[in-house]
């Protein structure tokens, strides 16, 4: 695998590293006066939990997504009528718990008195919704939250972000955010500077170049049938992650083994631990 040394300076002093000449990933980064620190290695992001071993956004999902070895672990975050924010992907209730009405329109009191795991099999019937919170608490230590922001005040959201950056200090450097309401994630960003926006990039290549111009993402979203060689190294020439989308019908291991091949920083499924275990199988690339 052809290599290239390159070096610079980062706010600590200077730096250097070891890129990988056919994809433009550092494998390896050197700062003065640390140990190397290997680069190369795909992260796992659970889609929603391990949704296909649980049911999404509950804290069952969580813990089985850390069980078979994520990195990550995609949540859906969404406020309370009374300003709690809880776990939840749609806005209604009616898919995934036994409930009625939107997220927004109840306390939650009556958001955790509501079934939210029989739906996807009665081994979990009474799994209620979890507050951001107890996700916190669940991860602490084992992975790290990607947020997907579908509906919450910015103020309130980056308040809970803050109060557990107090127990998990490299919260932000770790985590991600994603938010399809362009005006929430601005007012996000500008309220905390320092979370790492993931943002999706539609028309491969051609569209790379608009989206770093106008977002100047940390984590550049690429889904499976935008995928190409070309782009993943763009991303990286970039100074950009790569995070390839294999969750849905493209979850295949075929699939998976080409983002990595290609690669791909991190990877986000629905399957967990067919994931895992082909990064178990797959030696670090040198």
């Amino acid at each position: 695998m052809p290599l290239y040394e390159v070096e610079g300076k980062t706010d600590a002093g200077e730096a250097g590293g070891y890129v990988n000449a056919e994809t433009g990933r550092v494998l390896i980064k050197v700062e003065k006066g640390k140990q190397p620190e290997r680069l190369d290695r795909v992260l796992v992001a659970a889609h929603r939990g391990a949704n296909r071993a649980a049911p999404e956004n509950t804290l069952a999902a969580i813990r089985k997504a850390v069980e078979f070895g994520a990195d990550l672990v995609e949540i859906d975050i969404r406020q309370t009528k009374d300003g709690r924010l809880v776990l939840m992907h749609n806005a209604t209730l009616e898919k995934t718990t036994n409930g009625q009405g939107t997220v927004r329109d109840k306390t939650l009191e009556e958001l955790k008195e509501l079934d939210a795991g029989s739906w996807f099999g009665p081994e979990f019937q009474g799994e209620r919704i979890p507050t951001l919170e107890e996700v916190f608490d669940e991860l602490r230590g084992n992975a790290y939250p990607d947020f997907d922001l579908k509906s919450a005040s910015p103020e309130v959201f980056v308040a809970a972000l803050r109060a557990e950056r107090e127990k998990t200090p490299d919260l932000f450097e770790n985590s991600g955010l994603y938010c399809s309401n362009l005006e929430l994630r601005r007012r996000v960003v500008e309220l905390e500077p320092r979370l790492r926006v993931r943002h999706t990039v539609r028309n491969g290549e051609l569209g790379l170049a608009s989206v770093l111009s106008e977002f100047d993402p940390s984590l550049v979203n690429v889904e499976w049938g935008d995928f190409t060689e070309g782009l993943i190294r763009k991303i990286h020439l970039a100074g950009k992650k790569a995070v390839v989308n294999t969750h849905g019908r493209h979850d295949t291991e075929f699939k998976m083994k080409a983002a990595i091949e290609v690669g791909a920083d991190i990877i986000m499924t629905d399957q967990v631990d067919l994931l895992a275990t082909l990064l178990r199988e797959t030696s670090p690339r040198e």
